[in-house]
């Protein structure tokens, strides 16, 4: 079974730069657990140090099979599910919360096609 992995790359509210310490906690103490929790997701927040987007945030959603994945979103372009739509109304507040934070994300969805974990997942 393949992971997906999802790449989020976060911008910023003007109002928001500044409190980028309570957004880390909110992902480490809110978001990650509800969000990542409900979807069977790990979620991780990494902030750049080097390279085009120093101090710019990036979210990376791993699920753990395509399967996982597809339970919400379709692998390609299409609307999220009926599960999808129920994680949103139950968890309204928190995703507000985040978009209090977040003015846009640029996201990609990929794959796992070879690499480490994909070849010891195929190892008898």
């Amino acid at each position: 079974m393949a992971r997906v992995v999802c790449i989020h790359e976060l911008v910023f509210r003007a109002e928001a730069v500044g409190k980028e310490a309570e957004f880390e906690q909110f992902v480490a103490e809110e978001f990650g657990p509800k969000i990542g929790g409900t979807m069977g997701a790990e979620v991780r927040l990494l902030k750049g140090v080097r390279g085009a987007r120093i101090g710019g945030y990036t979210m990376l959603l791993e699920f753990p099979t395509t399967e996982a994945f597809t339970r919400l979103w379709p692998l390609g372009p299409g609307p999220g599910t009926e599960e999808a739509r129920t994680l949103h109304q139950e968890h309204a507040a928190t995703l507000a919360k985040y978009s209090s934070f977040v003015e846009q994300h640029v996201n990609t969805e990929y794959v796992e096609t070879c690499g480490q974990a994909a070849a010891l997942e195929e190892t008898p």
